[in-house]
């Protein structure tokens, strides 16, 4: 895992998420948001990745961009 895009996680989930973001191991990929996934949906909608890095970098641009967020 890459300290700097993790550091930067941290960073963006402690400003505007109450220190909360979540990453998940699947089979085949990784998946992540800030804020906390409450349910299947919120998962389905996370920003995916073949690595953990590559899945937060996809939820970092999505903030950056102003998308919808994936979990309440």
């Amino acid at each position: 895992m890459n300290e700097a895009i993790f550091d930067l996680c941290k960073k963006i989930a402690n400003l505007y998420y109450d220190g909360h973001m979540t990453l998940m191991k699947f089979t085949t990929n990784w998946r992540f948001c800030f804020g906390t996934a409450e349910c299947r949906e919120d998962i389905s909608a996370m920003a995916e990745g073949k690595t953990e890095d590559e899945a937060m970098i996809n939820g970092i641009l999505r903030e950056i961009r102003g998308e919808p967020k994936c979990c309440h």
